[in-house]
């Protein structure tokens, strides 16, 4: 992978630009700061999702790789329409590697998370829709095995997040399925919604040229589990 000009590197100077957005949270700010949000911030972004591409490409040809703001770019104006809280400007910015045209509800995604105090990246459902985890539960009855090994290839890097039922589907276990197997299922059919994740504080890594080459390693492991994910 090519290396990345430090231009394009996300640095202290970044951090920095997301830390005062917390205490100028306004739209004129934003415009008397144009310039510092496009060197520190979306031109490093833009850089990133070129420098994961590749990965994202192997991984699945299906999913937009384009660098733009609106697609693989969060945009750093929030939608505050429906929120109590009317602060235009977000104090973190994403990635999201998914699907064109797809829902992150229905399908999962590859992610990138940059904000004032830590970064973040992994895969997964953002709030998936309930058709879609049914449909997960069936396929884990249909296939255990597969869904097993798919995710003991995931890195140990990654943690498992995700909001569980309060009230736990009905699931019909196959008569084929062991103690152990049954054990290791359940937690996972149990979830409401779910993502694999790895948290860091701000760190070399994240100023360096080789952060792609560190999330792509990563990104590589959830390749089968994902897979098993969209082949619904």
């Amino acid at each position: 992978m090519a290396e990345t000009s430090s231009y394009n590197r996300f640095s202290k100077n970044t951090i920095v630009f997301l830390n005062d957005i917390l205490t100028n949270n306004k739209k004129e700010w934003l415009n008397d700061n144009r310039n510092r949000y496009e060197e520190f911030l979306l031109q490093p972004m833009r850089q990133l999702v070129n420098n994961l591409a590749p990965t994202i490409s192997i991984i699945d040809p299906q999913i937009d790789i384009e660098p733009k703001v609106g697609r693989t770019i969060s945009k750093i104006f929030r939608d505050v329409r429906f929120s109590a809280d009317k602060s235009p400007l977000r104090a973190n910015m994403w990635l999201t590697f998914k699907p064109r045209g797809s829902d992150g509800r229905i399908t999962p995604s590859f992610y990138f998370d940059l904000s004032y105090n830590n970064w973040s990246y992994g895969m997964g459902f953002y709030c998936a829709a309930p058709y879609v985890m049914r449909l997960f539960r069936e396929k884990i009855m249909a296939q255990p095995d597969l869904f097993l090994n798919a995710v003991g290839t995931v890195s140990t890097n990654f943690e498992v997040n995700g909001e569980k039922y309060k009230r736990p589907p009905v699931i019909d276990y196959p008569e084929n399925l062991t103690v152990k197997q049954i054990q290791y299922l359940n937690p996972w059919l149990m979830k409401k919604s779910f993502y694999w994740s790895c948290t860091k504080n701000h760190d070399e890594d994240l100023f360096s040229s080789g952060l792609a080459d560190i999330i792509s390693k990563d990104f590589i492991t959830l390749g089968e589990v994902y897979s098993f994910l969209i082949n619904q």
